[in-house]
């Protein structure tokens, strides 16, 4: 990849000095032409204007007229702005990344130098010399990139091939160079990060090899495995490693079974479940997997039970009940025939259920005054009357429901004022008439008092009386005329 890489950057380099050439000798060329044309007379001798005088010189009928016209200053102009353009937004950014004082200090000079000198020229109004200045520096700028690739490609080559060979000092020299060229490369980057690796690389190398000549073929595994973690790209280490793990995985697995069997008689599941894990790793098909995993599973069953029924008499302890329907559920799926198990858990549900429906009675008071919700207010306290003592926080709530419903169905004095000339009734209650004051007996909740007058706008005004209220008072005059 990296010769590709180099092959190509130096057939771009070719052509690139290719055309410079080409440019020189047009240059060279044009220049001979009016070096000729000029000691042959081919145009009239004429008198260069002063710097101050404006005329056009004026060509004689008989001059011959060159094939391409001169450029004029707003061309010029317009090629520079067009040129320093490119420059700016396409060859300076790429420049940029670049460390070329490091690389090539008189180059980084000269480029200076030489956008100076162009910036200078269109400032001065020369715009001719700054259209040359910057096409000049243009194709310095790309030479410079092109050779600037050709240049990372060939360190990132020589660095690659260094560390190959573990060779720090020349590897970090290859790879300091490429940097120079790119330091944002990814690429670069990673192999810089690589190489620092090298010493620790070599040390278990050597390692590894006395390790072997020791026929101690664990350490030598161990060794290997922690070399792949740093180059995991080494093929002779892995081929290594892969025999090393099939001579070591018959006397891993059985000492692996055996451990799982341990950890079941020590009730420690989670080894147990490691060491069936290991196992599997070694050899999956042996049917030593199967029991002893069907050991753990019936482990982990008795542990869950004991666990959620102790979990569970501990939440009905607290008076949590629903954290304890929790715990006898899972309690149930370890054993599903268990009797006590189920009926603790259905006084559980019935208390969580019951529970849930004062709550929401409670939520509304006022629809406690409806004959049927209070039905099934009475239903509900009847129901929690069998369990309220297993629940202070359910004999709370009913005591507070039964007070509700004493209080929300106990009629309240409320007094009707009035102008004596307006009709009043309330919606959905009944008539109250005409009057100045009259006492008349609701239940506390919200009403709707309607009040009529001939020639004038009916009037609504919602009421609400609250509970806990010996009396209240009501207004309500129909005074805005149709």
């Amino acid at each position: 990849m990296l010769a590709e890489k180099i092959a190509r950057a130096r057939q771009a380099k070719r052509r690139s000095t290719l055309r410079l050439i080409f440019l020189s000798s047009v240059a060279v060329l044009v220049a001979a032409m009016l070096l000729y044309a000029s000691s042959h007379s081919l145009w009239p001798e004429t008198t260069a204007p002063s710097a101050g005088d404006n005329a056009e010189v004026v060509a004689s009928s008989d001059l011959t007229v060159p094939s391409e016209t001169p450029a004029t200053d707003e061309e010029a102009r317009q090629r520079y702005l067009e040129a320093y353009a490119h420059y700016q937004n396409q060859l300076k950014p790429q420049l940029e990344q670049i460390d070329i004082k490091r690389w090539d200090e008189a180059l980084a000079d000269r480029l200076q130098q030489d956008e100076a000198a162009a910036i200078e020229a269109f400032s001065a109004g020369d715009y001719a010399k700054a259209d040359s200045a910057m096409k000049a520096l243009n194709m310095l700028a790309e030479t410079t990139i092109e050779n600037s690739r050709q240049a990372f490609t060939e360190a990132m080559q020589q660095a690659q091939q260094a560390y190959d060979a573990l060779n720090y000092n020349r590897a970090r020299l290859e790879i300091d160079n490429a940097l120079i060229h790119q330091a944002g490369d990814q690429a670069a980057q990673q192999l810089s990060e690589k190489i620092e690796l090298i010493p620790q690389l070599a040390w278990l190398e050597k390692a590894i090899a006395v390790a072997r000549a020791e026929n101690n073929p664990s350490e030598e595994l161990r060794l290997i495995n922690k070399l792949l973690q740093i180059d995991s790209e080494r093929e002779a280490m892995q081929q290594r490693a892969a025999s090393l793990q099939s001579q070591l995985a018959a006397n891993r697995y059985d000492q692996h079974i055996a451990r799982g069997y341990d950890a079941i008689d020590s009730q420690d599941l989670s080894t147990a479940k490691a060491q069936l894990n290991q196992a599997r790793q070694l050899n999956p098909d042996r049917t030593e997997n199967q029991q002893l995993a069907a050991a753990i599973a019936e482990l982990e069953s008795r542990l869950v039970y004991a666990s959620s029924v102790a979990a569970a008499q501990e939440a009905q302890q607290a008076d949590n009940w629903q954290t304890a329907v929790t715990e006898w559920k899972q309690a149930l799926q370890q054993r599903p025939a268990d009797k006590a198990i189920s009926d603790n858990l259905a006084r559980a549900e019935r208390i969580v259920s019951l529970q849930q429906q004062i709550q929401a009675l409670l939520a509304n008071p006022y629809r406690l005054s409806n004959d049927l919700v209070k039905s099934k207010a009475d239903i509900a306290l009847i129901q929690a009357e069998s369990v309220r003592e297993a629940s202070p926080s359910l004999n709370a709530i009913a005591k507070k429901l039964r007070d509700s419903i004493n209080v929300v169905n106990k009629a309240v004095t409320v007094e009707v004022i009035s102008d004596g000339e307006t009709d009043i009734s309330v919606r959905g209650v009944g008539v109250v008439g005409t009057t100045r004051s009259k006492k008349i007996e609701l239940k506390p909740g919200t009403y709707q008092f309607e009040g009529k007058r001939q020639g004038y706008k009916s009037k609504i005004i919602e009421v609400n009386i609250p509970l806990d209220s010996a009396s209240y008072q009501v207004s309500i005059i129909a005074d805005e005329r149709i």
